[in-house]
């Protein structure tokens, strides 16, 4: 794959307002495409068998379709063709729930960990529900403590949103401040 290719999907991925995690993870998706067809052009075969040749790696199915999405975007943007993906619609995804720890095992977790800024991170993620992105990029001015509140800026899919925080949570917080 020609480097002039990757920029000209990187300009127009982040012309378009694309999260960056998500413009590096397309571009890893074309480059492994790539390196499997041996061409830089995706077409409708190469497409579909590539699908197939991922299929049979035993690889997560929304990994898949994310693969074949970036393909056909890096198709339509590069190359101004369009591909075809309706051989996806047929396959049904399993949806199994996670393990779940029990309240024990949470707490031995986190008792175990003797670094207070570490188990703050820890105890924070677990009791908001957060993704380790968004409680890396958490600030001060990020939490509102007489509304019990903080707030998680540009998440997933660019949002904001706010997440309760308890008073023992707050306390926790406000010791390695």
């Amino acid at each position: 794959m020609k480097v002039d290719e990757i920029s000209v999907l990187r300009e127009v991925l982040t012309l378009r307002n694309y999260a960056p995690q998500t413009i590096t993870t397309y571009i890893k998706a074309v480059e492994q495409f790539c390196n499997y067809s041996e061409s830089t052009i995706p077409g409708q075969d190469s497409l579909y068998k590539y699908a197939v040749y991922l299929n049979s790696k035993n690889i997560s199915f929304s990994h898949i379709k994310n693969s074949i999405m970036a393909v056909k975007l890096y198709s339509e943007i590069v190359f101004n063709k369009k591909l075809n993906s309706e051989f996806l619609k047929g396959y049904r995804k399993v949806r199994k729930l996670p393990d779940v720890l029990s309240i024990e095992e949470i707490q031995k977790l986190i008792g175990s960990i003797e670094n207070l800024k570490h188990k703050t991170i820890i105890s924070l993620i677990y009791s908001c529900g957060l993704r380790i992105s968004e409680c890396v990029h958490i600030k001060v001015k990020d939490i509102d403590s007489n509304r019990m509140l903080l707030k998680i800026n540009q998440s997933k899919g660019n949002k904001d949103r706010y997440v309760p925080l308890s008073n023992k949570m707050l306390f926790v917080v406000k010791r390695i401040l």
